[in-house]
């Protein structure tokens, strides 16, 4: 999604002193967020050792003005918590449950995969629980200003984890 910006208030002809990007890192599964914010400092670090590298557009355009003995500076931080994805395992007793419900109601299983983070979801993961996570919705809807689902789908939806749990149950005796 693009990053969001503001400035300080001034005239229109006015180019600020300083200037803020928001935006957010999307980082898989496979990699540690804090691995990657620390990947993040270090390149903002190796711009900051000589902001003049800095592509600009022309003579007037410039991150360091040598007369007033400014220089430009970028500066990244961590807003919050960070979370971190999750990868489901495919080769556990809960995902073997979930395709063979999902088959036997709806006739075929299609596992895919999405990004998005659920922190508690991935503590949980990280704390030995077989997690998997499912949706029953309509997927073209998920996440837009109507949002919306289709309540045949909840009911399948329903009945397939109704099967997950009869699935486990029928496996452990």
């Amino acid at each position: 999604k693009p990053p969001q910006g503001t400035s300080p208030g001034g005239g229109v002809n006015q180019i600020p002193a300083e200037a803020t990007v928001c935006g957010d890192m999307r980082i898989t599964p496979f990699y540690k967020v804090q691995a990657a914010f620390d990947a993040l400092k270090g390149y903002v670090a190796d711009l900051n050792a000589d902001i003049s590298q800095l592509p600009s557009r022309g003579p007037c355009s410039k991150y360091v003005l040598e007369q007033d003995g400014l220089v430009g500076k970028l500066e990244v931080r961590m807003i919050g918590a960070p979370y971190s994805g999750i990868a489901c395992k495919l080769d556990t007793p809960g995902h073997h449950a979930l395709v063979a419900a999902t088959k036997s109601v709806l006739g075929e299983a299609k596992p895919y995969s999405l990004t998005g983070s659920l922190p508690l979801v991935y503590e949980l993961q990280q704390e030995g629980f077989d997690l998997q996570i499912v949706g029953y919705g309509l997927m073209r809807t998920y996440h837009a200003k109507n949002e919306y689902g289709l309540l045949s789908d909840f009911e399948d939806g329903f009945n397939i984890l109704s099967r997950v749990i009869q699935n486990i149950n029928d496996n452990a005796e």
